[in-house]
């Protein structure tokens, strides 16, 4: 009677293809985890830029001075879900306290966009009463908006030093690239 089986050689045969295809198909797997996360920050970038457009759009129609928030802004997420239930109609329409301004700011951001507690860090720029530009820390990746950062851009930035909010700011304003 014949043993019926795999010899040893068949065996690692088997084994090293499984090696080679596995060295071929991990970093391509990780490069689309990465770009994936990004294009995930980059949305949620979008999203608060939208609520800071609708917040200035909210106090211009009241009469607020919102020109008082022009110049970029950087705040952990933690200081918007703080805001989250300050109403408008709490603060004087004319009050010149920024905090007071900014609190109207952050809680208009999250009610548009209640995931920011997801965020890390988030930077955004107000010019002439329109936020013209955001960028977001989620862990490790940036996201910004309208200008939106690619997976080469990250590694790029990745190789010579690290990203945060600020950095992620500036490319979406166009101020620097990476």
């Amino acid at each position: 009677m014949k043993k019926k089986g795999f010899t040893l050689i068949e065996l690692i045969v088997v084994i090293a293809i499984i090696g080679v295809l596995a060295a071929m198909l991990v970093p391509a797997m990780m490069g689309y985890i990465s770009k994936s996360k990004i294009m995930n920050s980059n949305g949620a970038a979008n999203s608060v830029l939208k609520g800071a457009n609708i917040a200035i759009v909210e106090l211009s129609n009241r009469d607020y001075n919102y020109s008082l928030l022009d110049g970029n802004i950087t705040v952990d997420a933690a200081d918007i879900v703080a805001c989250k239930d300050v109403i408008m109609s709490s603060v004087s329409r004319d009050s010149t306290n920024v905090n007071e301004l900014r609190s109207i700011l952050y809680a208009s951001i999250y009610r548009y966009f209640t995931d920011v507690e997801e965020l890390d860090e988030v930077s955004f720029q107000i010019s002439n009463g329109e936020c013209v530009g955001v960028g977001v820390l989620k862990g490790r990746y940036p996201g910004s908006a309208p200008i939106a950062i690619g997976i080469e851009d990250f590694q790029q930035v990745e190789e010579t030093g690290t990203w945060d909010s600020d950095v992620a700011l500036d490319y979406a304003t166009g101020t620097t690239t990476p």
